[in-house]
């Protein structure tokens, strides 16, 4: 009989890759059948995006908005809307801050990043000249559009993310969250264009 020892860590890690492929995998097999086509190496090529770099990155990221504590002096004046004092007297991110660092780490370069991984893989499916570079020029302007038309969505979203999922499902809460964005950034590529 086959006895994994599998970590704690790892067993999380192992869920989130295995939700982040299929989330991201059929996010985006949505988001091509709202737009009338469908590519397999692309759906493919994005749920293998969300079980490798997205499952790692952004739950590391996620784990640094819950963890961090700052400790500062003279707390009693240190009162405001970005902090907040935990049970050992130190300070950790307020609910609005943790909305404002999810918000920014999911930023119009992110958006662009996952635009580019689109057109990467559409690009390996129906082949024809890709230029990196001439992407991300044709990319940018529109990441920029689409994360300014969704950011009231986005700050209600990553508030409720981050202030009412436990930190062990905030990675999959994510996940669906960002993928029905990334159906709405996939539109955009034509939308906006």
């Amino acid at each position: 009989m086959l006895n994994l020892n599998i970590e704690k860590y790892d067993k999380i890690q192992l869920k989130d890759s295995f939700f982040g492929f299929f989330v991201y995998a059929i996010g985006d097999f949505l988001a091509q059948l709202i737009l009338n086509n469908f590519s397999l190496t692309r759906s493919i090529g994005l749920g293998i995006i969300g079980a490798s770099i997205y499952a790692i990155e952004i739950p590391i990221w996620f784990r640094f908005i819950e963890n961090v504590r700052i400790k500062l002096k003279n707390k009693k004046n240190r009162k405001n809307i970005f902090l907040k004092i935990d049970n050992n007297l130190d300070y950790k991110f307020s609910p609005i801050s943790k909305m404002l660092l999810a918000t920014l780490y999911f930023n119009p370069l992110w958006v662009a990043r996952h635009m580019f991984f689109i057109k990467l893989f559409s690009f390996i499916e129906n082949g024809g000249s890709f230029n990196i570079l001439d992407t991300f020029l044709e990319i940018i302007p529109l990441a920029n559009i689409s994360f300014t038309s969704t950011i009231i969505i986005v700050f209600i979203g990553n508030y409720i993310i981050h202030n009412k999922i436990a930190l062990k499902y905030r990675f999959i809460g994510n996940a669906i969250f960002s993928s029905l964005l990334a159906m709405y950034y996939a539109i955009s590529i034509v939308l906006f264009k």
